[in-house]
């Protein structure tokens, strides 16, 4: 796995190096201290997973992102940073990023990250492959079509405009490769990224909002039925492990 880690601390970077490198799942990592050199590495390299803090000298990591065209963007992105407002969560759901690391974070909170890592590029490389098998990629564009706008309210229609494909086609195609229908990869995407923001203490309506739900009681009732546990049991449980990481 090839990471970029982009801190303006130099420790914070060789702690989080000291991390990945150790997990065993690292094969290249790269560092940046600004977020013009996270454009130059991003440029010319094929990153897995990218660590990025939001507040560095001259450009930050989500203002470098922003910059970067989908296509040559980490598969997943984790946002580290000491300010939990709002408004950096919701900027950050626009442009992918689905995992995030609040200051100081601890060497069991980064593993967890990379494990999720593992398991999410291995879902979606799945799906390019099945999608490809048979000489297709319609599944592996509508992939990445909803990966890149969960925060936005999916329709099956959009989604099939948008990569000129029927909606019908695209409902049976989905269900025969991926075994889920359209709607069900959805929500599975939108919970994910609610999670993440659970977990570092987001609100539950802060959330729903931030990955496309008005309703707030749907949400709550998809998440439930994705995650076997209510957000605001989730968010309970979470505040209570981070305190329990920080107390140890």
């Amino acid at each position: 796995m090839h990471i970029l880690i982009a801190d303006d601390e130099p420790i914070v970077r060789r702690g989080l190096r000291a991390v990945c490198e150790s997990s065993g799942l690292a094969t290249a990592v790269w560092e940046a201290c600004d977020g013009h050199r996270v454009l130059e590495l991003l440029s010319r390299e094929t990153v897995d997973v990218a660590f990025l803090d939001v507040c560095m000298p001259c450009m930050g990591g989500l203002d470098a992102l922003e910059q970067v065209p989908p296509d040559r963007r980490p598969a997943v992105i984790v946002i580290v940073s000491g300010y939990g407002e709002f408004g950096y969560a919701q900027r950050a759901i626009r442009i992918g990023v689905m995992e995030y690391l609040l200051k100081p974070a601890g060497a069991a909170e980064i593993r967890d990250v990379l494990a999720r890592s593992v398991e999410r590029i291995a879902r979606t490389e799945a799906g390019v492959c099945v999608a490809s098998t048979d000489g297709q990629d319609v599944v592996a564009q509508a992939v990445h079509y909803i990966e890149s706008r969960v925060s936005e309210r999916l329709r099956l229609q959009d989604v099939a405009a948008a990569i000129h494909v029927s909606p019908t086609y695209l409902a049976a195609l989905f269900k025969k490769k991926m075994q889920l229908t359209f709607l069900e990869y959805v929500h599975l995407r939108k919970v994910e990224a609610a999670a993440a923001l659970l977990r570092k203490g987001l609100r539950v309506v802060d959330a729903a909002h931030s990955v496309g739900f008005e309703d707030v009681r749907h949400f709550c009732d998809i998440f439930e039925r994705h995650m076997g546990v209510h957000p605001r049991s989730y968010l309970q449980d979470s505040a209570a492990m981070g305190r329990a990481a920080k107390a140890t």
